[in-house]
C-alpha cells in the first residue's frame, strides 16, 4: 500500500511520456492506449486511456503507479460509483487515491477538473493537464490535439506569441504592441 503523503508526491509530480512516435492516436471504440512516463526521481507511471466498445462515448483515463496502484481514474458515461460510505456518485466521476481505500472513493469530475463530459477528446486534454504530463501531440480522425503541461503552456505561449507580435516602447513606461503578420 502506498503512503498518502508518496501518493500526493506522485500526483503532483511532472510526469515525462516515454512514448517514442511524434503523434500518439486517441484510441478508436472498444481500443485502449498505454502510455509509459517517468517522472524526475525515476518513479514509473502508466497512463491508460480506453474508450467503450459498445458505447464509444465511455471513457477510462488513469494513471498507475508503479503498475498497478490506481492514482487518478476518470470515468465517463459509465454506471454510478458506489463509495464507502454509501454515497453514489454519478458519472463522470473521478477517483483520487486515498491511503487505506486507494482507488474507492469518487468524486464529481467537476470538483476536480473542469471539462465537457460529452467530447473524450477535451477530457482527455483536461485530464493530461490535471495528472501534469509533459507536452505530447494526440491524433484522432485526422486531428492533431497538442497537450501540453500547465506550467509550460504560459512559456509556450509567450514564445508563439513573440513569433506573431512585437513591442516597441513608448514614453511613461508603456508599450505599443504590434501585429507582424498584419504590419
Amino acid at each position: 500500500m502506498l503512503a498518502q503523503e508518496k501518493a500526493n508526491i506522485s500526483i503532483s509530480s511532472l510526469k515525462h511520456l516515454l512514448h517514442k512516435k511524434d503523434v500518439i492516436t486517441f484510441p478508436e471504440p472498444g481500443g485502449k492506449l498505454l502510455l509509459k512516463c517517468k517522472d524526475g526521481n525515476n518513479n514509473n507511471y502508466i497512463i491508460d486511456v480506453t474508450r467503450g466498445r459498445i458505447k464509444p462515448t465511455k471513457g477510462t483515463y488513469q494513471t498507475r503507479h508503479n503498475k498497478s496502484t490506481i492514482l487518478i481514474r476518470v470515468d465517463i458515461d459509465g454506471p454510478p460509483h458506489d463509495n464507502p460510505d454509501g454515497e453514489e456518485i454519478p458519472c463522470p466521476h473521478i477517483h483520487i487515491y486515498r491511503e487505506g481505500y486507494e482507488d474507492k472513493w469518487a468524486f464529481p469530475l467537476q470538483r476536480e477538473i473542469s471539462t465537457d463530459p460529452k467530447d473524450l477528446i477535451q477530457v482527455l486534454i483536461d485530464y493530461f493537464t490535471y495528472n501534469i504530463a509533459t507536452e505530447m501531440k494526440l491524433k484522432y480522425k485526422e486531428v492533431i490535439y497538442l497537450m501540453v503541461a500547465k506550467e509550460n503552456l504560459k512559456k509556450a505561449y509567450i514564445e508563439w506569441l513573440n513569433t506573431k507580435l512585437s513591442y516597441k516602447d513608448l514614453d511613461e513606461g508603456a508599450i505599443e504592441i504590434v501585429d507582424i503578420l498584419s504590419a
